[in-house]
C-alpha cells in the first residue's frame, strides 16, 4: 500500500511488521499477532489502519495461531486430568463418544466450550470431577451432605503410622474408646488403620 499522512498530523501510515503485538481474537483476549504480518500503522501515534484486505490477511494468520494455542491448552488439560480420571470415564462424564479424547490428543480440532470445561476441571481435578459427577445425578446431593462424606484420598496412610488421640483423662469421657489402658497418665494411641486395636503408651 502507499503511505499516507495520518490524521494526527504527526506521522505517516505505512506497513509495519513487528513482534510483541497482541489482539483479542475469538475467545482469547491476548493472542499474539505473528511478527511477519504487516499492518498499516502510524509512525507517530501508533494507530492501525485495517481495511477489508488487511482484515482478511490478519484473520487467516490469527486463525492458525489460535488453533495452535487451543491445541496446547487441551493437551495440557488432558495430561493434568489423567492421574485423576480414566479417559473413558472422562468421555462418559462429558457425554463424548468413545475414543474422542484420543482423537483430540492426535490433533483433531474441538470446540472452545469443550476446551473450557477440560481446563476448568484440570485446575482442581479431584474436587471438580466429583462436583460435576454430583451435578449430573438426577438428585444431586447438597454440598453440606457431600462434605460430611469420608474423603477416600485421606485413607492411604500406612498402617504402622500412629496418631495421638488424647490423654486418658479425656478418654474417660469418650465412651467409644475401650476402657483397657485408661489408668494413670498414659496416652492412648490408635493406629491409622481402621479396626486396629488401640495401644497404650506410658
Amino acid at each position: 500500500m502507499k503511505t499516507f499522512k495520518c490524521p494526527c498530523n504527526k506521522g505517516e501510515v505505512r506497513e509495519v511488521a513487528r513482534p510483541g503485538r497482541r489482539t483479542h481474537f475469538r475467545n482469547i483476549p491476548d493472542l499474539e499477532i505473528p511478527a511477519d504480518v504487516s499492518i498499516p500503522t502510524c509512525s507517530a501515534c501508533g494507530e492501525e489502519w485495517i481495511d477489508e484486505e488487511v482484515a482478511a490477511r490478519l484473520d487467516d494468520a490469527m486463525e492458525e495461531v489460535y488453533r495452535a494455542v487451543v491445541a496446547a491448552k487441551v493437551e495440557g488439560a488432558i495430561r493434568d486430568l489423567k492421574p485423576f480420571i480414566a479417559q473413558r470415564d472422562l468421555e462418559q462424564l462429558l457425554d463424548l463418544s468413545g475414543g474422542y479424547i484420543s482423537k483430540v490428543k492426535s490433533g483433531k480440532e474441538t470446540s472452545a466450550s469443550l476446551v473450557s470445561v477440560l481446563m476448568l476441571l484440570a485446575e482442581a481435578p479431584r474436587q471438580r470431577i466429583d462436583a460435576l459427577r454430583n451435578l449430573w445425578m438426577a438428585e444431586p446431593k447438597e454440598e453440606a451432605e457431600r462434605a460430611s462424606l469420608p474423603d477416600e484420598s485421606q485413607w492411604t496412610v500406612s498402617a504402622g503410622m500412629e496418631m495421638v488421640v488424647h490423654s486418658t483423662r479425656a478418654a474417660e469421657r469418650t465412651p467409644s474408646l475401650p476402657r483397657k489402658g485408661r489408668q494413670g497418665g498414659a496416652v492412648i494411641r490408635i493406629a491409622q488403620q481402621y479396626g486396629a486395636e488401640p495401644s497404650v503408651a506410658a
